[in-house]
């Protein structure tokens, strides 16, 4: 019986360890780990008990006494990293390395859930197991607002949490406040953030484009057309409707802004009339205009501060090289400092065939100006030979880089409204073909945002990662075979013959 009764420490040690580790991969205090605790616990304690008398003579043997010193100093470590893991717990700090930090909150998923009002609970249905991405994620939510928590439910284990949120299967996300709910089937930040959005917002703001010039298309899902710029509008619980001036004859009340995408044809001038009394009165227009076309609206843009060129950008810095794109496809990478752009820096965004804007010295109608997106010094404004397919900047006729491409104008009416307007010299950069490069995509959305003042709206969204592949030519892949798979082996194996043969001899 003694035999088997001096196990009984080093099992119960046994229990605790792996009762310990079972919590801690699968994060789930379940019965099989409380059971493996609280036997090792037992076994310990009945195990001091039984041998108590043995104990304390061994505390005179001059091997324990040394031994004591030692294990002092282990317990003495083991404390201390019990309390660097607490104090880590408690106060973690996560390193993103990837280059699109791929695995932190995007800007505007921070921006939303700090300035929450009113407090957000996201309940995600998975099993214990399957939940971790989730939690990751939500662990990001959480650390910037104490408004927002998170919970995880099995709806096998937990079926009635499942039928009060109308959920019947795993992998749905429900996001509440109050009493409006949005259940989503995705665990992606962007659809999580855009949930959210839903449920904290009193009511829908409503963006109407204009039609019957020619515009693109918000519906068409060709390259050429603007359904996702619609599609994430919407997620960003705007609404997105149809507006004919040719009939309505004026702008409708409830218009947070007008989007003019990419007109053909010239607007009447009762339609332009319409768009400066919008304005008058507080509206806010964003205009996407390409080049050779005549919308005649020079009367709505000259007394802003806007003039639209009649050029096509041509760009031979060869930056667009790199991405396949020719010279009529001007990029930018360095832009001049506005609510639209912030945080940009870095990055780039890319105007196929776009057109240049001139900053007049001075607006009519009290309107501010500013100019937010420039060309580099390699580019032009090219105004005569580009139809017979070759081109050439000529001093005098074309208009010499850096060329403005976009500008915003503001004016306050009165003390709670203030006019805006946001000139484009380019409606492709926004196309479902462009929509997803770099920029492109942040650049319309926060445009909009800005002219419906919402701020917290308005930063770097959710990120995708991006494949990364390396582009050899023949020669170049040929060398890397020869070296990684032929020469460098090679070398170690007649090197290794060698000294093994110098060894024999």
């Amino acid at each position: 019986m003694k035999r088997v009764l001096r196990y009984f420490p080093g099992a119960g040690l046994l229990l605790l360890l792996g009762g310990y580790l079972y919590y801690a991969i699968r994060s789930d205090w379940s019965v099989a780990a409380q059971v493996m605790v609280y036997a090792g616990a037992a076994l310990l304690v009945f195990s001091l008990f039984w041998q108590w008398e043995e104990i304390q003579k061994s505390f005179h043997r001059r091997a324990i006494k040394y031994g004591s010193v030692t294990g002092g100093v282990i317990l003495i470590l083991a404390g201390i990293l019990a309390l660097v893991n607490f104090l880590g717990f408690r106060h973690s700090k996560r390193f993103d390395l990837t280059e699109n930090q791929l695995f932190s909150l995007s800007d505007q998923s921070r921006k939303i859930a700090q300035n929450l009002k009113q407090d957000v609970t996201v309940t995600g249905f998975f099993k214990k197991v399957n939940s971790g991405p989730f939690a990751d994620l939500m662990e990001g939510y959480r650390a910037a607002s104490k408004r927002l928590h998170y919970a995880v439910v099995d709806p096998q284990t937990d079926p009635a949490k499942a039928r009060e949120l109308g959920v019947q299967k795993f992998g749905d996300v429900v996001v509440a406040s109050g009493a409006k709910k949005e259940r989503i089937e995705s665990t992606e930040e962007e659809a999580i953030t855009n949930a959210i959005i839903k449920v904290t917002r009193e009511k829908n703001k409503i963006f109407y484009y204009l039609t019957g010039h020619g515009e693109r298309d918000m519906n068409s899902s060709e390259g050429t057309g603007f359904a996702m710029a619609r599609q994430k509008l919407e997620g960003q619980n705007y609404e997105v409707k149809v507006l004919t001036l040719a009939t309505q004859k004026t702008v409708p009340g409830d218009a947070s802004a007008v989007l003019i995408v990419g007109p053909r044809f010239a607007l009447l001038a009762p339609e332009v009339d319409a768009l400066q009394n919008y304005v008058n009165q507080g509206g806010k227009v964003l205009l996407l205009i390409d080049p050779e076309t005549k919308p005649e609206l020079d009367s709505f843009l000259k007394p802003k501060g806007i003039e639209l060129d009649d050029d096509v950008v041509l760009d031979v810095s060869g930056i667009g090289q790199l991405f396949g794109m020719g010279p009529a496809v001007p990029l930018v990478s360095h832009y001049e400092g506005h609510a639209i752009t912030d945080g940009f820096e870095g990055t780039m965004a890319f105007f196929p065939f776009s057109r240049s804007l001139s900053n007049p010295a001075a607006s009519e109608q009290g309107f501010s100006a500013q100019v937010i997106l420039k060309t580099n010094q390699d580019s032009w404004g090219e105004t005569t030979e580009l139809k017979s397919g070759t081109a050439k900047f000529d001093r005098g006729k074309d208009k010499e880089g850096p060329l403005n491409l976009a500008m915003v104008a503001i004016r306050r009416t009165d003390v709670t409204k203030q006019a805006r307007v946001v000139v484009v010299g380019d409606s492709d950069f926004a196309s479902n073909a462009y929509f997803g490069g770099q920029r492109n995509g942040d650049l319309f959305l926060n445009a909009a945002s800005w002219l419906a003042e919402d701020i917290d709206l308005m930063a770097i969204r959710p990120r995708s990662p991006q494949a990364r592949r390396i582009t050899m030519t023949v020669p170049e892949a040929n060398f890397l075979f020869y070296m990684a798979v032929i020469l460098m082996p090679g070398v170690a194996l007649v090197w290794g013959v060698a000294v093994w043969w110098k060894r024999r001899g």
